[in-house]
């Protein structure tokens, strides 16, 4: 199932778009993104992450419904034939990953990690407000020793 570049989501799900300040957190792996989001979280009530929607299997210490909605691949591809997303990436493993409409809190500010190369999507989103950060690890020797 290829539906990065055909997919459209449902005219509800961009209805409620509408009403949500959204701030993409961009970096390569092992930038500090999801540390970042959860300090501002700390400091800022106010602030939201986007949960996203897998269809992948949990990896050792993830938990769902903390760090992603697991879902099976048969119920993502149901929802994805009914447009309830308001993106979708094809992994390359062939996983799917999405965020649904009610993902993405009206209230405060709504923060994502997102990979560079799927910012032209959330961009043509009809957010309220899409804002982008971009965020690199503090030295070479420093992201190295992360990944």
């Amino acid at each position: 199932m290829r539906v990065e570049g055909a997919y459209a989501p449902a005219a509800t799900v961009l209805e409620h778009l509408k009403e949500v300040d959204f701030v993409a957190v961009v970096g390569p792996t092992a930038a500090g993104k999801s540390t970042l989001i959860a300090r501002a979280q700390a400091v800022d009530p106010s602030l939201h992450e986007v949960m996203n929607n897998t269809s992948r299997a949990p990896r050792p210490g993830e938990r769902p419904g903390v760090d992603f909605n697991f879902k099976r691949r048969s119920e993502m591809e149901a929802e994805i034939a009914a447009h309830q997303y308001a993106q979708v990436v094809v992994h390359p493993t062939g996983d799917l990953y999405g965020t649904k409409a009610e993902d993405y809190s009206p209230e405060g500010v709504a923060l994502m990690p997102v990979l560079a190369s799927a910012v032209p999507v959330f961009r043509s989103l009809p957010f309220k407000r899409c804002r982008v950060v971009y965020v690199l690890p503090p030295t070479y020797d420093v992201w190295m020793q992360r990944v």
